[in-house]
Parts: structure tokens; sequence; C-alpha cells
């Protein structure tokens, strides 16, 4: 991704000069840091022969980060030169892109969190945040589907957005995901069964954890099925039927 990055905003005209290029993947599991991210929100120790993920630092912003199988990882390559630029509205378009896919999914409420990056579900309406009571049940909570961490060279992007269709999500439990130890992380799969996401903080974790691995059809005008194993099948509706295709899980570094 970055090699193309490099190549997308460098003279002479680049290979990808009159289109933006999107890559779309799924990792193995693994543990990324943002450039200013410490190792405080990693609850192992990385260098531990035993340690549950590797650990990758990384060029992008934010904190800690999980991938893998189950989570679809999004790296736009776009020239915000030929669209704003602006890091911010590019991060709030990739949080728009999320919410309308979830939406389209059949996910209650996805929205945004007040001060908080990346699109979430279970969003009281405006306003109604600050409301939201301590007897709330955890799986009615705001849960964080899409994670967010971005970076731009020469206004040319890289990094992108991680978004949890149906990931273990017991695996977050070895970090304190993003740097919130006080929200939930959620899924696509999960909050369609109306079960709890998992909280995870720097003293322990609590909720219902993920599924992973069980094959799944979700959403109604799109289906997203989530095949055993490290592979990711999408099906979108198309003229003839439905269209299909299928990532397998794989390391890019």
């Amino acid at each position: 991704q970055k090699a193309a990055g490099e190549t997308r905003g460098a003279p002479p005209p680049p290979i990808f000069q009159d289109r933006d290029c999107l890559i779309l993947v799924q990792h193995p599991p693994v543990v990324t840091l943002g450039t200013g991210s410490t190792s405080d929100n990693l609850k192992f120790d990385p260098e531990d022969v035993n340690a549950p993920f590797a650990v990758h630092r990384t060029e992008r912003g934010g904190e800690a980060t999980y991938h893998g199988p189950g989570q679809l990882v999004i790296y736009p390559v776009f020239n915000l030169r030929e669209h704003q630029t602006d890091l911010h509205w590019y991060m709030r378009s990739l949080e728009e892109v999320a919410i309308k896919a979830m939406r389209e999914l059949g996910v209650e409420n996805p929205g945004r969190v007040e001060g908080l990056t990346g699109a979430w579900a279970n969003v009281p309406p405006s306003g109604a945040q600050e409301k939201e009571a301590a007897s709330t049940p955890l799986a009615e909570k705001p849960h964080k589907v899409a994670a967010i961490g971005v970076r731009a060279r020469r206004w040319v992007t890289y990094h992108g957005m991680a978004f949890n269709v149906c990931p273990d999500l017991n695996d977050f439990t070895s970090i304190v995901p993003c740097g919130i130890g006080d929200r939930p992380v959620g899924s696509i799969a999960q909050l369609l069964a109306k079960r709890e996401g998992i909280v995870s903080t720097e003293e322990g974790s609590y909720g219902g954890g993920g599924d992973g691995g069980e094959e799944k059809d979700i959403g109604g005008k799109n289906t997203v099925t989530v095949c055993a194993g490290d592979v990711l099948t999408i099906r979108t509706p198309g003229g003839g039927g439905y269209g299909e295709k299928t990532t397998r899980a794989r390391e890019t570094r």
C-alpha cells in the first residue's frame, strides 16, 4: 500500500495517475501500534515467546488495534488533492462508509460518538449520548465496529479502516482497544444476534465475546458470509443474482 501511495503521488505521471486505489484484505491475528502509541495498552509482554499475538509498530495514527480473520481491513490509496486536502474530512468520510454499511446490513443506530474516532452502533439520538444510564444493558450501549488510523504523504493516503464483520471479539481482550477501556468493541454478527460486545480495560475484560469461525449469513439486501477458518466471503446482489468475492487471510506488511 505504501509503495502504491508513493507511486501515486510522484512525478512523472504515476501508474495510478487517473484513479484512486482501494486494497481490501484480512490479516492473520496481529496487534499494531500507531506512531505515538505506547505499550501501555498492551496487556501482555510482546517480547514473551508465549505472547498471544505479534506486535508491529506502524506509521498510522491511533493506539493499539487488533486485526484478524473476520475483520475487513480497508486501505484506500487516494490522492486527496483530487478530493479535499483535509485529513479530518477524509476520516469523517471513512466513518460514513462504515456507518452506511452498517445501516445497509441492518445494524441498529449506526453513527458517531462525540469526541471519539471511528464508526459505532447503538448510538443514541443526537443530544442524548450524555444521558446514557449506568443501568443500560451492555448489549444496548454504543459499540465500536470500525477503527480508523490514517496517514498521508504529499496528500496521498495510506493505512485506513478496520471493519469488524465477524472476528472473535475475545481476541480484543489482550489489549485496551484504541486506548478506550470503557466502551465495548462489537461486530456486525454480534450486533445482529443482539449479544454483548467486549469491554477490555487495563484491569480485565467483560462482555459476551464473539464467535469467529462459524458460517453466518448477515443482512438482507447485502449478505456477508463468514466461513470457517480464515476465509471471508462477501456476497452482494447484482443484475444476474449474487456475485461473490472470497478473500483469504494473508499477511500484509
